[in-house]
């Protein structure tokens, strides 16, 4: 080699540094592109050497290549290289705005569809949804390809434009419909336009590609489990048009002497006692992107103490509406309707507000055990006779452990508190203690989680009714075991 004339040699270097970078031998490449460098410099090559210093990772050595490079010695097209390889950097080291500024001088150099998919990835992942729609459009105008198009796509979807997102994933799903990943996002974005009916379509869609759907380890398989799970939620959600839920709670032991809703001397309707709801979720205005609207109609009524007999004269009936305004947050506003059916109910006009945060509360697909955590509160206004507030918070803690992804036993810690006001009857009152919850859950349709569960709740808690004075320890004690079994269809 040494005996070689000089252009001879660098010839040589230059040969095997281009052999080498197109076997992905990068750092072989660099070395081959030094030596052709050392013998001669040229831009051209400087701008090679700087690409593969980048990809054999040498981001350092790279930046300072390229920028040494005299952009003026440079072809047209060798010019472009070199602004998209800083660019490369920069985006690497998250500093988008010179990543933008060297795709931006580039592209006006010449619009290539390639630099505006790279300018719209830059735009989307600086937060920056609006103008990454502007740079996927111009993407997509240089090359209708699916890349460019479903990138257009989550764009839009990200700045909600969801209507025009969904016709991008259409569009694409329409030339090719094994483009998998895009039917879960086209139902996500039908879901978001209140579009239920193709929402649910799609999400099936996207479960039965499951199988199809690459998978190389335990982790992969994993998080295939979830997503399919996840949309099978969502499908359920979709197409839950009437749901019902009864519950029958026993107390035994000390609990205070509380008055029923219409003011009779019966245990308390939701401590002891029992009752039904049914939910109807209306077409069209029901469900609308995770707000929910909802016509519900009630009966309650209480136990004889220490009995399961009903009281006759204390059931008591609802009627009304329920509304919950956010995607995120599970408040639910209720206005109902309070009518007699037993002598000891009451009419009235209840306005409620109701809200409730968990972690853990649904199942964990072929998760052995979870965390739990159940935060709820509760405002209710009676407007017309005996006019009074209550106010409700309860909060448990504890452990889910899971039986074949159907059983889930609960162990835990339960606080909570009522006060009215006025509290007439002196039946505010604060508890706490532990508990278990076994809870088994069926009625599993095709593309949905199960609809239904069936749970068995057992507390012993020990407090006070706070508001009781001249009376003795007794009879403002609280000290009970309660038991609750909920059924929900």
């Amino acid at each position: 080699m040494a005996s070689l004339p000089e252009p001879e040699r660098r010839d040589y270097f230059l040969a095997i540094g281009f052999l080498y970078a197109g076997e992905f031998r990068y750092e072989d490449a660099v070395t081959a592109f030094r030596a052709a460098q050392a013998l001669r410099y040229d831009p051209e090559t400087a701008t090679r050497l700087g690409r593969v210093e980048r990809l054999a990772g040498q981001p350092k050595e790279a930046e300072q290549t390229l920028l040494a490079v005299d952009p003026a010695g440079l072809p047209e097209e060798m010019k472009r290289v070199r602004l998209a390889e800083l660019a490369s950097l920069a985006e690497a080291d998250k500093a988008y705005d010179a990543a933008r500024d060297y795709l931006q001088a580039a592209q006006e150099q010449k619009p290539e569809a390639e630099t505006a998919f790279r300018l719209g990835n830059i735009e989307r992942a600086s937060g920056h949804p609006e103008a990454a729609v502007t740079a996927y459009r111009q993407a997509v105008e240089l090359e209708d390809s699916d890349q460019n198009r479903s990138a257009l796509g989550y764009a839009l979807a990200d700045g909600k434009h969801y209507a025009e997102a969904a016709r991008a994933f259409e569009t694409v799903l329409g030339r090719d419909s094994d483009y998998l990943p895009l039917w879960e996002d086209l139902g996500y974005a039908a879901m978001h336009e209140c579009d239920n009916a193709k929402a649910a379509s799609s999400f099936k869609q996207a479960i039965d590609n499951a199988p199809l759907r690459p998978v190389e380890n335990a982790a992969d398989q994993e998080k295939l489990d979830r997503d399919v799970y996840r949309m099978r939620k969502e499908v359920t959600k979709l197409e839950t048009h009437l749901t019902t839920t009864a519950y029958l709670s026993f107390i035994s032991g000390d609990a205070g002497s509380v008055p029923g809703s219409g003011g009779g001397e019966s245990t308390d309707t939701i401590r002891s006692g029992g009752g039904m709801e049914v939910a109807w979720i209306p077409p069209v205005i029901g469900f609308r992107d995770d707000r929910i609207f909802q016509v519900i109609g009630r009966v309650t009524g209480n136990l004889k103490k220490e009995t399961l007999e009903f009281e006759p004269d204390s059931w008591q009936g609802a009627a009304g509406v329920r509304y919950k305004p956010f995607q995120t947050f599970n408040l639910n506003l209720g206005f109902e309707r309070l009518f007699k059916i037993g002598k000891d109910a009451e009419e009235n006009w209840l306005v409620r507000a109701m809200e409730s945060w968990t972690d853990g509360y649904d199942v964990k697909p072929n998760e052995k055990w979870w965390n739990y955590t159940f935060l709820y509160g509760e405002y209710d206004y009676y407007t017309e006779n005996n006019k009074r507030s209550m106010f409700y918070a309860e909060g448990r803690q504890g452990i889910t452990f899971n039986v074949s992804n159907r059983f889930l036993i609960t162990p835990h810690v339960v606080a909570d508190c009522r006060l009215w006001v006025p509290d007439w009857d002196a039946s505010s009152y604060l508890e706490g203690g532990g508990g278990l919850s076994f809870k088994y859950l069926f009625n599993r349709f095709d593309y949905e989680v199960e609809r239904s569960s069936l749970e068995f709740l057992l507390q012993y808690k020990y407090g006070t009714l706070f508001n009781k004075i001249n009376v003795s320890g007794r009879e403002k004690r609280i000290s009970a075991l309660f038991l609750t079994t909920i059924v929900k269809f």
